[in-house]
């Protein structure tokens, strides 16, 4: 289950739109006694906390109302145990995120990774989770009118002329 989230730790992303908190009961007892297992994968910047009171205009953080940071926006829960082959295949697994906004169109690279991890683990195809290639990007470059002339006369005279020269040098050379 570490693997799911693990090559994206120190990975940042922005999660628009409203976000909940999530209580993730690591290592409860009551949950334990009955198989299953709470796991955060996806943790708020420590500077942010759980407005309750989200109405107001100026949101400010209470000690008595408000939950502190870093909150939990991401878990995964299994009830069974995968590490066992003979109840491998009871096992159930869940991944949940708290926004629905996650999902939407212009996804970042760690959003992708991590959804696509989360499928992978899902899955049980652990061996496939990893962090994608980068995607293709399409730079400009910007040149001044001098610049785009002096690339057109080495593109148009001196690379030709260095080549003729190559092959003069090749044929006097096969003469000789």
């Amino acid at each position: 289950l570490a693997n799911v989230s693990a090559k994206l730790e120190g990975k940042s992303t922005t999660f628009e739109g409203r976000v909940a908190s999530l209580e993730v009961r690591e290592g409860a007892e009551d949950l334990a006694t009955r198989g299953i297992t709470c796991i955060s994968l996806i943790e708020a910047d420590p500077r942010y906390w759980g407005e309750t009171n989200y109405t107001q205009s100026q949101p400010t953080y209470d000690d008595q109302t408000d939950n502190p940071g870093p909150l939990s926006i991401g878990a995964a829960v299994i009830k069974g145990n995968a590490n066992n082959d003979l109840t491998a295949d009871k096992v159930s697994k869940m991944i949940i995120l708290s926004t629905t906004d996650f999902l939407e169109p212009g996804l970042r690279n760690a959003q992708l990774d991590f959804v696509k991890n989360s499928t992978h683990w899902l899955l049980g195809r652990e061996e496939l989770i990893g962090i994608g290639p980068r995607g293709l990007e399409r730079r400009r470059l910007n040149l001044i009118k001098e610049e785009v002339t002096q690339l057109q006369r080495i593109a148009v005279f001196f690379i030709p002329f260095g080549l003729f020269l190559v092959g003069m040098m090749v044929w006097n050379s096969r003469r000789a």
